[in-house]
């Protein structure tokens, strides 16, 4: 079959149609609180495997909850405190390790029913298939913030090395003169770098999700464009977190209004800015295969399948508690 040529102008009425039309706030509500539901068992694995792989640098950990807000952040804190506490203790048993993996995986395993909603298709896999899929990718994320960890402990100094390895080959065999214009440009790159790999790596993290969140591999897209759904959603996220807590450090008083709950509410809001970038990530995606592939995801939806989807069940109950008031 032919393929149309896309156009820019229809891609972009096409996701702004999706931005209205998709319901993204309702899902994103729902599957921000998945996600806080599964912080907690996912902050004990993470502990667990951080003080078996980082002894003695655990408290790198703490370095990345300047990204929260700090009613947030003190929040966590108390809670890492208790983890890293109880991690010494023999009660921590891998049972209790393997408990906390399989609760953490419910907000990836909705997430990836959201991912499908937004490329138009239903319930993707069969329940056990798909939460084994959840635990996959949920093991993936920790393998990834365990890598931000170790980059971020060892990264600098690597850089340093490959930065004076390169600029004694260059003085060795171009002179000074050279090695002082290499030694200008190649400092401030490897210091972008060390914030653009870890931005690098998510990117990947995220497309593959969005590549692989279809069961039927018929569905699945190309990792190209996931990436590039992964990239931008990573970007607004980033950009999304540090203007968020900028704002909540200066000019919220949420503590005043809310007290000690404050944190649990910044955090909560904080996740569903995240699951709504996500989503619009995908739409993203599904909005451009849309523009460029008429058949690609013009498929009907059978309504047994997509009312039987656990997130579509939750997302009708807040639809209709909305409507009965």
């Amino acid at each position: 079959m032919k393929i149309k040529k896309h156009k820019f102008k229809d891609f972009i009425k096409n996701f702004i149609n999706r931005l209205k039309t998709q319901d993204i706030m309702t899902y994103a509500s729902a599957l921000s609180f998945y996600f806080l539901q599964a912080s907690i068992p996912l902050m004990m694995v993470l502990v667990s495997v951080a003080s078996t792989f980082l002894k003695g640098n655990e408290k790198i950990i703490y370095e990345f909850l300047n990204l929260f807000p700090k009613t947030t952040a003190r929040l966590i804190i108390k809670a890492l405190d208790i983890m890293f506490a109880s991690s010494q203790s023999t009660a921590v048993t891998t049972v209790t390790i393997l408990f906390a993996l399989w609760s953490a995986t419910s907000g990836v395993d909705k997430l990836i029913m959201a991912i499908n909603h937004a490329y138009g298709l239903g319930h993707q896999a069969k329940a056990i298939k798909q939460r084994l899929m959840s635990i996959i990718y949920t093991i993936i994320f920790i393998a990834f913030i365990m890598f931000l960890l170790i980059f971020q402990i060892y990264g600098p100094t690597i850089i340093n090395i490959l930065d004076s390895k390169i600029l004694t080959i260059t003085g060795k065999f171009f002179g000074d003169n050279l090695e002082s214009i290499i030694d200008f440009i190649s400092s401030p790159i490897f210091t972008i770098l060390t914030i653009a790999i870890p931005l690098l790596i998510m990117s990947a993290a995220l497309g593959i999700l969005y590549k692989y969140a279809p069961g039927n591999s018929a569905n699945r897209i190309p990792f190209k464009q996931a990436l590039t759904g992964g990239i931008l959603a990573t970007g607004t996220i980033y950009v999304a977190s540090f203007a968020y807590s900028y704002f909540i450090n200066n000019f919220s008083n949420k503590s005043l209004i809310y007290g000690a709950l404050a944190g649990i509410l910044a955090l909560f809001i904080w996740l569903l800015i995240v699951s709504s970038l996500l989503i619009i990530g995908a739409e993203l995606i599904a909005a451009f295969r849309e523009g460029y592939r008429d058949e690609y995801f013009d498929k009907e939806i059978n309504p047994t399948i997509n009312a039987e989807n656990p997130m579509n069940k939750f997302v009708s109950k807040i639809k209709g508690k909305i409507n009965e008031k």
